[in-house]
């Protein structure tokens, strides 16, 4: 500047960008693991642009584990489904189904990952009773009910079936109690 000419000013300095008034202005400032950067401060004469930030990724609220967590300049990336989530076949990571105790236990594990993922199966409790035999250990979500010898007043025949004991008629009488094995 001198007293015939006034002064002239250059582009904007790095981290400012020139507003639609001509004025060089801070460029927005992204918050590691809040936003990231989606488009870059610009400063020069033809192209000046603030700095846009967007909202972070949350992978939990897709019910996937962070793969790389979001900084500055770069968003989340998302990984496999979190434990007790499996990937449809829409890509979305949904809840596994849970067996209920004493009703149904697990027959297939609830598998999440990239390759295999697959639903949890429930499959229906053994009743020991339809079987005639008597229950030995009862039915978790985990394992199915496990049978035990054959109820009273059943036999377990040659194939492993419980059969219904003899029953003796009027006039008869029982020389030989009903035992495994055995129908005298």
């Amino acid at each position: 500047c001198d007293a015939t000419n006034d002064a002239t000013c250059g582009d904007c300095e790095a981290e400012f960008y020139e507003d639609d008034a001509g004025d060089c202005v801070a460029c927005t400032t992204c918050v590691a693991g809040t936003s990231y950067e989606s488009t870059e401060c610009q400063a020069g004469s033809d192209d000046t642009v603030n700095r846009e930030c967007e909202a972070c990724t949350v992978c939990g609220d897709a019910n996937r584990e962070e793969a790389t967590a979001c900084d500055a300049t770069n968003d989340a990336t998302c990984g496999d489904c979190e434990a007790e989530f499996y990937e449809d076949d829409a890509g979305d990571c949904v809840a596994c189904t849970t067996c209920v105790a004493g009703t149904s236990y697990e027959s297939t594990e609830c598998q999440a990952g990239s390759d295999d993922t697959v639903d949890r199966e429930c499959s229906t409790c053994t009743v020991c009773a339809d079987s005639n035999r008597e229950e030995a250990a009862a039915c978790d979500v985990d394992n199915d009910t496990t049978c035990g010898d054959c109820s009273a007043e059943f036999y377990e025949d040659d194939n492993g079936d419980c059969v219904a004991c003899a029953t003796c008629g009027a006039g008869e009488y029982e020389s030989v109690a009903c035992q495994a094995g055995s129908d005298d």
